[in-house]
């Protein structure tokens, strides 16, 4: 049947990590994912868009998109996910649309351009029955830098300062991996994160989460950056380097 998701236009800093894997394409979109209303099409800052779901089998299923935004035109994109085992999910995406937003690392104005900026995102979950977890994905995102505008931006960045327009929450290159390790035993959950850069930098996240009661619970992490001081995470993220410890209480209402 037709689904349609609002949106938040607050995107995790750090990483897209995907919990609802129907909802994938959504998040190549750079947003949260929140209630979601059945059969009509749902606005939010006045960007409307349309998902709609579509279940092949019991291990297979799709979701189609399209996605209108004010200054640029609509977009469309798929997802996928599959149920290889009862221990193993795949799932990807793919989104596309003429135009962005994000200016070029000249600053360049690029709404009303013809090109098609294409983002990709091929997943693996892993679950052990002892509650140990593995996730890896790869991503390519054309809005983002190659090689040689990287260098370029570099460049002009030394001599007339950074554009910080161009500083994307998901990162200012086209290709990132992504790799997640988590364990829960109890009331308790360890993880580890790294995403790294083409560059070779990266950012990567220890948190340790104690759910203390049904509506208590306890985090506590540790980021921090790796790289050449010229690389993305090392120079364009330095405060990244941070230890948080958070106590969140959820009100029933």
């Amino acid at each position: 049947g037709d689904l349609c998701i609002n949106m938040n236009n607050h995107q995790n800093a750090i990483f897209h990590q995907i919990t609802n894997f129907l909802k994938t394409p959504l998040a190549l979109l750079g947003v949260d994912l929140k209630n979601f209303q059945f059969n009509k099409i749902c606005y939010f800052a006045n960007h409307p868009y349309l998902c709609k779901g579509l279940i092949l089998n019991d291990e297979t299923d799709l979701t189609f998109i399209a996605h209108k935004k004010e200054t640029v035109k609509t977009g469309f994109g798929i997802g996928f996910r599959h149920i290889a085992t009862d221990n193993t999910k795949l799932y990807g995406a793919f989104f596309t649309r003429k135009g962005t937003t994000i200016p070029s690392e000249q600053s360049e104005n690029r709404t009303n351009n013809d090109k098609c900026y294409t983002r990709t995102m091929l997943g693996w979950h892993w679950v052990s029955d002892n509650n140990t977890s593995i996730i890896a994905e790869i991503s390519q995102d054309d809005r983002g830098m190659n090689t040689q505008e990287w260098q370029t931006y570099k460049t002009l960045g030394l001599t007339t300062g950074l554009n910080l327009s161009l500083v994307r929450p998901n990162g200012l290159r086209q290709r990132y991996h992504f790799l997640r390790l988590g364990k829960k035993f109890n009331t308790h959950e360890l993880s580890l994160s790294r995403r790294t850069s083409t560059d070779n930098s990266a950012l990567s996240i220890l948190k340790w989460k104690n759910n203390i009661t049904e509506n208590l619970q306890l985090n506590l992490s540790h980021s921090t950056t790796t790289g050449i001081p010229a690389s993305e995470y090392k120079a364009y993220f330095p405060d990244q380097n941070q230890t948080s410890l958070v106590l969140r209480y959820n009100f029933d209402f």
